[in-house]
C-alpha cells in the first residue's frame, strides 16, 4: 500500500501508537537519547560512523532511522504535504486545536505555519504563515478547500 492510499486519520492513529510503543521499548532498556544504529555491513573507515554492526553508530544523532517517523508525523499528524515542482504546500487541518510546524523547509523556503481557532468565531480558524519566500498554500479543512498566495514575511488568513 502506497503512502498516498492510507486514510489520513488511520495513519495518524497508527503513527502515534507505533511511536508510543517505540518509546516504551527504548525506555525499558536505556533512558535518554536514541543512538543511530544504521552501521553498514562493510568495514570501511568513515569519519562519521565508526560502529560495528549492532553497535551504536553515533550518539545524539538521528539519521536514516528517524526520517520515516518524522516524515509520517509531518504528513499525517500535522497534515503538511509539499509539492516542490509546483511550489505548492498542501495542509490538511484535521483538528480544531492549535496545530502547526515551525521552520518547515521545502523547495528552498523556510516557513512557520500555525493554525488556531479564530477569536470570537466558533467555526473559524486563523492561519498564520511566516515565510522567507513566496509559494502557493492550499488548505483543506472541514470538507472545504482554500488556496492562498503566501508572500515573503508574515501572512494571516481566515478560514470560515
Amino acid at each position: 500500500m502506497s503512502r498516498g492510499t492510507i486514510p489520513r486519520c488511520l495513519s495518524a492513529e497508527r503513527y502515534i501508537l507505533h511511536f508510543h510503543r517505540c518509546r516504551l521499548c527504548c525506555q525499558e532498556y536505556e533512558p535518554g537519547p536514541l543512538p543511530e544504529y544504521a552501521a553498514t555491513g562493510a568495514r570501511l573507515p568513515s569519519p562519521i560512523y565508526d560502529a560495528k554492526p549492532g553497535k551504536p553508530a553515533k550518539r545524539d544523532f538521528v539519521g536514516w532511522t528517524g526520517i520515516v517517523p518524522i516524515l509520517y508525523f509531518i504528513e499525517y499528524a500535522i497534515g503538511l504535504k509539499p509539492d516542490a515542482p509546483k511550489n505548492r504546500l498542501t495542509w490538511t487541518l484535521a483538528t480544531e486545536k492549535r496545530c502547526g510546524c515551525e521552520r518547515f523547509r521545502f523547495n528552498g523556503h523556510v516557513a512557520t505555519l500555525i493554525a488556531k481557532p479564530a477569536d470570537g468565531q466558533p467555526d473559524a480558524a486563523e492561519v498564520t504563515v511566516e515565510s522567507d519566500g513566496e509559494f502557493q498554500l492550499t488548505v483543506h479543512r472541514g470538507g472545504k478547500k482554500r488556496d492562498f498566495n503566501v508572500k515573503e514575511g508574515r501572512n494571516r488568513f481566515l478560514l470560515e
